[in-house]
């Protein structure tokens, strides 16, 4: 909630939404009534007005400039025994993996948007259990009681890029983001998705409410 205020009352929030707007060609109410129309203007209606979107142009350009090479991740073994050049052969391979299958590299790059943009980008990696192969069914309780059947995954890491706005943190601005004490991160799930996953806990979540007050877009 601080963070939230914070945002508010310094006015980054509204420079926020004005580069959204300005980024999608919208207009100033966040519309797109107007945002396309061409209009006459002039004593008799001589002039053509039309908007022409320059800023995202501008920042179309300067992202493929940023963007337009691949990350290249060289791994370094601590010595020169041939377990640590192994070692260091596999995490190139599990950096490729994760950049393409993985979907890392397009999460980079969609975090540089939001950093052009709004003039932060994040991106958040987290670890989903319900990701992965299937590899066993598990007896568990629900909130009741009741006895159900839940499928085990193996797991995996999954990346996505985030909006200034969706990590909340320390409204203290000089501190460094090395230095946070926490981040909360803001996303949005299924509550049937967070049922099969926490069935101890199915009645709460069923009884949460799906728009929290604190949800805050820049849109």
């Amino acid at each position: 909630d601080r963070y939230l205020r914070h945002l508010m009352m310094t006015g980054r929030l509204d420079l926020w939404r004005r580069a959204h707007q300005l980024y999608y060609g919208l207009d100033a109410d966040g519309g797109w009534t107007n945002s396309a129309a061409v209009s006459y203007g002039g004593e008799q209606g001589e002039y053509v007005q039309l908007r022409v979107n320059e800023f995202r142009s501008l920042l179309e350009h300067t992202h493929t400039l940023i963007t337009g090479t691949r990350p290249t991740l060289i791994a370094r073994g601590m010595n020169a025994s041939a377990s640590s050049q192994t070692a260091a052969r596999l995490a190139e391979g599990v950096f490729e993996y994760y950049l393409e299958e993985r979907h890392l590299e397009q999460a980079m790059q969609q975090a540089s948007r939001f950093a052009l943009r709004y003039g932060e980008g994040w991106v958040y990696v987290q670890w989903d259990p319900d990701a992965g192969e299937a590899y066993e069914v598990e007896r568990v309780e629900t909130d009741q009681g009741d006895p159900v059947e839940r499928i085990v995954y193996q797991g995996e890491m999954t990346t996505r890029a985030l909006m200034p706005v969706d990590v909340i943190r320390e409204p203290a601005w000089d501190i460094s983001v090395s230095d946070e004490p926490w981040v909360i991160v803001h996303t949005r799930r299924s509550r049937w998705d967070l049922v099969a996953q926490f069935p101890d806990a199915a009645e709460a979540i069923k009884a949460a409410p799906s728009c929290p007050e604190l949800t805050v877009d820049i849109w």
